[in-house]
């Protein structure tokens, strides 16, 4: 069985899905991308409030990757004190062709990491990105 990793599942003790989660245990991301066209996670984090913090990209508008952190609150729902209620996207990390993918994410004292690479239009680069964050009213 191939894992999809754009589904978050939210477990009881027992390993039964816990239904107050998302959906019936199950959140799927889907339809969050600017383009609508792919969204791929990558790595997850919860913060001290039981946030999920979640990392990777998107195809934006003009048809590159962007990578794209997610903010969903405890009970599944996209947060919607954290870039509208959508992803934060983020492109040309190294110039060239705008391709930028996040893999990883830490969470300390109040800002995230991403860990990920960006295309310059010949080869991939190493990037790390440090988000301050300031919560925004809806």
């Amino acid at each position: 069985m191939r894992l999809d990793r754009r589904r978050l599942r939210g477990f009881d003790l027992d390993g039964t899905l816990a239904p107050e989660f998302g959906s019936n245990g199950l959140r799927v991301l889907e339809g969050t991308s600017p383009a609508n066209y792919h969204d791929g996670l990558v790595d997850l984090a919860v913060d001290e409030q039981g946030r999920y913090w979640l990392v990777g990209g998107v195809t934006s508008d003009a048809g590159d990757l962007d990578m794209a952190v997610w903010r969903l609150l405890p009970s599944g729902e996209l947060d919607p004190h954290f870039c509208g209620g959508g992803p934060c996207t983020f492109d040309n990390a190294a110039g060239g062709y705008g391709d930028d993918w996040g893999t990883a994410i830490a969470l300390a004292e109040g800002t995230v990491y991403v860990g990920g690479w960006s295309w310059n239009g010949v080869r991939r680069a190493a990037v790390v990105w440090k988000l301050d964050l300031v919560d925004v009213a809806p």
